[in-house]
This record gives structure tokens, sequence and C-alpha cells, in this order.
């Protein structure tokens, strides 16, 4: 995989972005990109926390927003899962934690 070979994030968006054939017959709309680079991120972090054997030791490139913004949920994520928890579970949890009145999720934290 790519994790594997030690491509970054951005170099992976780049080649992405580059391929003739184009996802739906046309070009991603920004917010599409975005949630394409996020999701790529969080397969990164989530194999980087679980810590999955790579060929290439190089410094994996995950953008630095995005690793701020969701190491410590991969982690938890992770941390619960190693605990037995399943999805479903930690979709009942999130929505008895959500407190009403509470800032709404974006559409790429949705997704």
């Amino acid at each position: 995989s790519a994790y594997e070979e030690g491509y970054s994030v951005p170099s992976m968006s780049l080649e992405l972005s580059s391929c003739p054939q184009q996802t739906l017959g046309r070009p991603l709309q920004a917010d599409e990109v975005e949630l394409r680079q996020v999701w790529m991120s969080l397969v990164y972090l989530t194999l980087q926390t679980v810590a999955h054997p790579r060929v290439k030791k190089d410094a994996l490139s995950i953008p630095t927003p995005l690793e701020d913004r969701f190491l410590g949920f991969v982690r938890n994520i992770v941390q619960a899962h190693a605990m037995g928890s399943t999805l479903q579970r930690l979709k009942l949890e999130e929505m008895m934690n959500r407190e009403e009145g509470s800032a709404e999720r974006s559409p790429v934290e949705t997704a």
C-alpha cells in the first residue's frame, strides 16, 4: 500500500488529482477533495497508531492541521476498539455525550 511504501498524503492527493479517470465523470469539487484528503489522513493515522509495518521507514507526511485535528480522535477509537467497543456502541456513546446546544459538526467531520 502507499502507506507501507512511504508515500505521503499530499503526494497521494497529487497523484489522484492527475488521474485521467475522474470520479463521477467530472472533476471533484473542493469539499470532495478535502474529504478525500481527510479520509486518507485518517487511514494513515490509524495505521501509524496501530504500528502497522512499513517497508520504507521515512517519516510519513500527513498535513499538520489534519494530524493536529484528528490524532486524538484516532487514538481514542483505536483504544476503544482494543477494549472491545463496537462502532454501534461508539455512536450511541457519542449521541449520549453530545451536549444540547453544542456546535454542529462540519460536513467533512460528519462524513
